[in-house]
Formats: structure tokens, C-alpha cells, sequence
């Protein structure tokens, strides 16, 4: 049986070592086939996103084209390429590693280090459009030299700074080649912000602060089409709405032929099952045990016309895992413990919403309705904006996960009399469970009784 990876996406790693892999390759072809350039891909925490980027980062960058037919030889793509396999330079930013739970000023410093992060694996791979710009000692390796030319901070204050910086001196040897800018986790850490407390967050996003800034500099390079496909994902829209200013970011998270890019379908999870667990030890059929996981972490639509549902990645390959561990005993269902961000979360952001609105929402989940809802424009915060409206504390609970689309089927079910507009509910057992909690808190009532029983 195939092993389960303990990190979830070291794309390279999980295929040389041959660990399980549920291969999402064939959304490569449809990402292009919606023909946006500049992009942003949302989906709640742990549903695989950054594995994506990962997968996109070796399909994409010419640097990895000698990795090609080792790394996706079993895939989907091997045997469907596009014109564009292996033909970008593709520079790469990872966020979710920016620490959120101190000053503004610390929070900025790990930006800039990201960015610095960033860029030194991009001269790793095309140091040749590079060195020119850095003098090397003997004493340090190339990578060292360009950490060392960034980390002036005189110079280079902030990591718009160090972005503009390195782009222009890219620009100039690119020749003919493009740059695609892939750009994971956008808003880890400002989301983190946002819930504890939406002034500093208003401070940090503002458009002419230094995340706004960033960006300024990233449009400034795709209109001068040096950056040719930019692709960003997160979770949250508001943080984009927030700091940028005449940059479009095109969303693609609605796109019915991407509903199941990230997450997992029940095929998939028949797929995961059959290829990990021994079901001569195990007394359940893959079946049973794919219900188990989409009554407790399925149900996820980000189109409600699709025909089925995704689950949480994370949560069924977590369940998978504790399935093996425990000698095929069926884990528990647990919300507490490690999962304990998910609640906070659910907290801090329903504390954000209007006092009235909230209740009502809180009504609607008890009574187990499904909850009339229409997509803002944007989402913006700011000093004299902090608190949400019912629409707008929706549309983050839902891309947060908290809340799904209602299918068109359930909406039928549920006599709903505009099927136009949209309507909300709690995606699964999961939630259900952490929606409980937050219920019982706030009433006084003893959580523990209820969560034992």
C-alpha cells in the first residue's frame, strides 16, 4: 500500500518517493483554457492549494523541463501537454511563512524576507540573469550574495523595494522569454490579522501601504509585459480589495470547470482509499468508509450547478491517516486540539458582523435553513469600515469554508422561491459541530456535555 506523505504538498517528494497522489493535472489544460492571464484562485484552508501551485511551478518553469517525464510520466498532462509545458521563467512567492501574531512593523520584515525567499530560488535556477547585478566573495555561494545585496536595508526598505529592484535587472536579460509570477498564500497572515483585530489589519492592507505597494509593482511589470501570466491564490478576497488599487485580479474560484481543483471528489477519495489502506485488515469497504468522510468533511460547491461536491483534502487524508493508525478503528470526529484555529477563526470572524445580522445568521444555521445571500462587489476594511455587513461577513465565512453554496437541487428541496440568487449552508458534520460550539459558548451553555455525547 502506498504510504501517506506527511506534508501534503512537496510535489517532487511524494512522486520520487512514490506516496499516494491523487493527480490534478488535466486542471492545468482548463486553467489555460479560461484564457486569464492574471489570476486569483480562492479556497478555504487544507484543500490543496499549494500542492497545485507546486504541480504548476514544474509544469511551467524551463528550469524544471529535465524533470519533466520523471515527475509526471504517470499523470494526465504527460499524455495531454499544452503549448506552454516548460516555457516560462517562473518565479514563485510563498506567504503562508510570514508570522502574523506580532507588530506591524516585525510582520512587514518577514514580507520582505518571503519576497528575498522567493527571488534567491529563482537566481538558483537562472543565476545567469542575475550575477551581473551581485559581486561574489569566495566566502559565499551565489545565493548568499544575492541575500546579502537584498538584505541592505537602506536600500531596499520594504519588499516592494526588493520586487522592483529585481524585476528591472531581470528585464533586461529575459531576451524573449516571459516571467510567470505564481504567488501562494497571498493573505495567510493578513487573514490571521483580520480576525483579531480589523484596525491593525486596516493599517497593514491600506492601498498605500506596503502590500499595496507590492502589488502597484507587480502591475507595473505585467503592463510592460515583462510578467506575462500572474497566478495567486488564497483564501480571501478582501485583503486584495482592500490594499490594491486599479490592479484587476481576474477570480477564477467560481469557474465551474475548476470546482474540483483543489479538494477532493468522491471518486477521489474512493481512489485514496483503495491505494492506502489494507482492506484485508480493515472490516469496512472502501464505500462505508468514503461516506464516513463526506458526511463529516464533503459537501464544499463553489458553483451551485455543479454536480457534486468536494471535501477538505487535509481533513480526509488526516482521517485516512488516523484510519491506519488506530488499526482500522473509525477516528473520532474531533474539532479541538490541533483543529482549535478553525474555531478561533469562526469566532473572531462572526464577532466582525453586525450584532443584528449575526443573530439572524445564527437563527438560520440552528434552524437549519438555507441562508439568502448575494456576493459583494468588494470587501474593504478600514478604520471607519470594521464592521461587516450580513452580505459581506457571508462572503468571508464562505470562502473561508465555514459556509457552501446550496446546489440548485437543494434549493429546490428547500422551496426556495428566487433560484436566482444565491443561498448559503453549512457544508458538513465538521462545522456543524464547530457552529455548535460557537453557539454554546455564547448562550453560557456547558460545550463539554454536549460534545461528549
Amino acid at each position: 500500500m502506498k504510504q501517506i506523505p506527511e506534508s501534503f504538498s512537496l510535489f517532487e517528494t511524494i512522486i520520487r518517493n512514490d506516496y499516494v497522489y491523487i493527480d490534478k493535472t488535466e486542471y492545468i489544460k482548463r486553467y489555460e483554457d479560461t484564457g486569464v492571464m492574471v489570476s486569483m484562485f480562492l479556497r478555504p484552508r487544507r484543500f490543496g492549494k499549494t500542492m497545485f501551485t507546486e504541480i504548476m511551478r514544474y509544469y511551467y518553469d524551463k528550469a524544471m523541463a529535465s524533470k519533466f517525464d520523471e515527475l509526471f510520466k504517470t499523470t494526465w498532462i504527460a499524455s495531454h501537454p499544452t503549448p506552454l509545458k516548460n516555457s516560462y521563467n517562473v518565479l514563485k512567492f510563498d506567504f503562508s511563512g510570514v508570522q502574523s501574531n506580532i507588530d506591524i512593523t516585525t510582520t512587514m520584515k518577514f514580507f520582505r524576507r518571503q519576497t528575498i525567499r522567493g527571488i534567491k530560488s529563482f537566481c538558483r535556477n537562472y543565476p545567469e540573469l542575475f550575477s551581473h547585478k551581485v559581486q561574489l566573495c569566495n566566502s559565499y555561494s551565489f545565493t548568499s550574495a544575492v541575500d546579502r545585496y537584498y538584505s541592505d536595508t537602506e536600500r531596499f526598505v520594504s519588499a516592494a523595494d526588493v520586487l522592483s529592484d529585481f524585476l528591472d535587472s531581470v528585464s533586461d536579460e529575459l531576451d524573449s522569454s516571459k516571467l510567470m509570477v505564481i504567488i501562494d498564500e497571498y493573505d495567510n497572515f493578513t487573514n490571521d490579522i483580520l480576525s483579531r483585530d480589523p484596525g491593525v489589519f486596516a493599517d497593514l492592507a491600506r492601498k498605500e501601504g506596503d502590500i499595496g505597494a507590492f502589488y502597484g509593482v507587480l502591475r507595473n511589470f505585467n503592463q510592460s509585459e515583462v510578467i506575462e501570466r500572474i497566478f495567486v491564490t488564497g483564501v480571501l478576497p478582501v485583503t486584495m480589495d482592500t490594499a490594491v488599487s486599479g490592479f484587476v485580479f481576474r477570480s477564477i474560484s467560481d469557474k465551474p470547470s475548476l470546482n474540483s481543483l483543489a479538494g477532493f471528489t468522491r471518486s477521489e477519495i474512493l481512489d485514496l482509499l483503495r491505494e492506502t489502506v489494507d482492506f484485508e485488515k480493515c472490516s469496512y469497504s472502501p464505500e462505508v468508509l468514503s461516506d464516513i468522510i463526506t458526511e463529516r468533511y464533503d459537501g464544499y460547491r463553489f458553483d451551485k450547478f455543479c454536480s457534486e461536491g468536494v471535501s477538505n483534502a487535509a481533513l480526509c487524508l488526516g482521517f485516512v491517516s488516523n484510519l491506519i493508525d488506530g488499526r482500522y478503528n473509525i477516528p473520532e470526529l474531533n474539532i479541538s486540539s490541533v483543529n482549535d484555529i478553525d474555531y478561533v477563526k469562526l469566532s473572531g470572524y462572526l464577532d466582525l458582523i453586525q450584532e443584528q445580522d449575526r443573530e439572524r445568521i445564527i437563527s438560520a444555521i440552528t434552524r437549519n435553513r438555507l441562508i439568502p445571500f448575494e456576493f459583494p462587489g468588494s470587501v474593504k476594511v478600514s478604520h471607519e469600515h470594521a464592521e461587516l455587513s450580513k452580505d459581506e461577513g457571508l462572503s468571508i465565512l464562505y470562502h473561508l469554508g465555514f459556509l457552501t453554496l446550496a446546489a440548485a437541487d437543494e434549493m429546490k428541496k428547500a422551496r426556495v422561491k428566487n433560484m436566482a440568487r444565491d443561498h448559503l449552508r453549512v457544508p458538513n458534520e465538521y462545522f456543524r459541530r464547530l457552529f455548535a460550539k460557537y453557539i454554546f459558548q455564547k448562550r453560557n451553555l456547558s460545550w463539554s456535555v454536549f460534545s461528549d455525547t
